[in-house]
């Protein structure tokens, strides 16, 4: 029920789609570009939707806290830490 100022949906396709074709071709100054970016686009959402989050009834904002923690989780790790959540 909340309305984003840019949603990053057609940016975020071509990156996944670019991601995947620099590691093929073993490419990783491109990929960690790629990567970059799409960590960049994930940090604008979760505060945008950390902030519009509180006109939202307390049922909403308690089934929306475990995805906006997995995706801050995904978004600080880094290669050689311990237990990441892949995505």
């Amino acid at each position: 029920g909340l309305k984003l100022k840019m949603t990053h949906e057609r940016e975020g396709q071509s990156l996944r789609r670019r991601a995947g074709g620099y590691a093929h071709a073993k490419q990783f100054k491109r990929l960690r570009q790629v990567v970059r970016r799409q960590r960049t686009i994930l940090g604008v959402l979760l505060r945008e939707v950390q902030r519009k989050m509180a006109t939202l009834a307390q049922a909403a904002q308690d089934q929306l806290k475990p995805w906006l923690e997995r995706a801050e989780r995904i978004r600080s790790q880094r290669p050689h830490d311990k237990n990441k959540l892949y995505a």
